[in-house]
This record gives C-alpha cells, structure tokens and sequence, in this order.
C-alpha cells in the first residue's frame, strides 16, 4: 500500500477548534505533508474575519489554503464524516483499560491498520477537552500518543504533526493482511446487526466493542462474510 494513496485519501478534521494560533500552525502541516481536504467544525474564532491575520501569520507560507477548497468550515460533525468512508479519532486517554471507548492504537502502528482503500477521516477535538464521548462513539478507530508518561495530554497542533508523521513517513507499509481485506461498507453493515443485538439483549457497549476489534484487526473479505452470517442469525433467533 503506497502512502501517497493515504496522503491522497486522507483529511484533516478539527471539531471546534478555540485558537487561532494552533489552527495556523496545522493549516501549514496541511501544506507541509501535502493534503487535500481540512475540514473546521464551528471553530471558536472568527476564521476569516477577525482573526484571519493571526492565522495567516503562523500558516506562514501555507495561508494561500484559507482562499482555496482546501479548508472547508461545516457545523454539523456527523455530516462531516459522511464524506469518508473510515475515520479515525484522537485522544489522550487512549489507555483507560475499563473504557470501551478509549481502547485506543498507537500512533507507532496506525499505519498498520488504516484500510487500503476508501477516504480516511484523522479527527481532532478542541484544545481544552479533546473530543467529547458521543463524538468518539461515531468513529471508527481511536488512535493516541504514547508518551511515556502521567502527563500525555499534547498542544494540539503538535499532536497533529506527530500523528502525521507517523502515518505518511514511510514510503510503503508492510502488508498486514495477506488475503483480500473486507470493504469497510461491510464491516459497517455487521456493526449495525449486533448493534441490534445488543438492543434486543440490553447490553452496553457491545457494539462499540465489536467496531474497534473488527478495525483494529483488519478483518478479512472472508471473515466479515462467516460474521455477517452469525450475527444475522442471532438477529433473528432473537426476534423469532
């Protein structure tokens, strides 16, 4: 899987971003690791108004993005990420062993899970506290920076740039699965089946479970089909 694939299948999505500082800062990384899309959701500042110059000023070389469709500011989260088939969400509590929602990646091997095809969506929550738990419910995947610390909170410009470099350093990945991988529509459709299992059974957190493993795993093709086969009738079985 060639990363200049990734680079052109991936975007950037900042939900409610509150500085103008961090926002120039990840506009030029947006230049930098050359890509296409940065989606703003209901930024916290006056993006091209007030606090333009103070953008453009550490965008640097990369202000010229702010005229072009680069840069696109949207309201509603969920309608973002209809435009990718994959997202990916970031946190600094990725390592809380009793939360299903934060069994997190790390950034050291995102590279090796990321699917091979369809537009990957790289999701980052506001400066003061990150992405709320509904928000990281709706993505596919958590990924987190591993510092080797208590204190794993990062500058969010930062975060951005280490998380970038992680994942489009290399030139080429080594594949990870050997067989032909489960379209990511697929996956999903199993995701919703258990997800009305786990209504009818009135369990937590089952399917959100069963969305990170499957992944997290890169399931395959051949797998997804035997899944989509068990959940289904256990679907029915349920109702019947």
């Amino acid at each position: 899987m060639s990363f200049r694939d990734i680079r052109s299948r991936l975007g950037i999505v900042l939900v409610e971003p509150e500085g103008a500082i961090n926002l120039g800062f990840i506009i030029r990384l947006v230049k930098n690791f050359g890509l296409r899309r940065l989606y703003i959701i209901n930024p916290k500042f006056d993006l091209f108004g007030a606090s333009k110059d103070e953008v453009c000023r550490f965008a640097a070389q990369a202000c010229d993005l702010l005229d072009t469709d680069v840069i696109r500011v949207l309201n509603d989260f969920r309608t973002c990420l209809s435009n990718f088939s994959f997202s990916i969400c970031t946190t600094a509590k990725g390592m809380c062993e009793s939360d299903v929602l934060r069994q997190a990646v790390s950034s050291n091997y995102l590279s090796l899970v990321v699917p091979s095809k369809g537009d990957i969506a790289l999701v980052f929550g506001r400066e003061s506290v990150g992405l709320r738990r509904d928000e990281l419910a709706l993505c596919d995947l958590v990924v987190t920076i591993d510092t080797g610390t208590n204190y794993p909170t990062m500058n969010l410009s930062h975060a951005v740039a280490i998380i970038l470099y992680s994942l489009l350093s290399s030139e080429s990945a080594p594949k990870y699965v050997l067989t032909e991988e489960a379209d990511t529509e697929k996956i999903r459709y199993v995701i919703n089946i258990i997800r009305d299992v786990e209504s009818s059974l009135g369990v937590d957190g089952a399917s959100i479970a069963m969305k990170h493993i499957l992944f997290r795993s890169k399931v395959t093709k051949a797998e997804i089909t035997v899944l989509y086969k068990l959940f289904k009738r256990i679907k029915y079985s349920i109702k019947t």
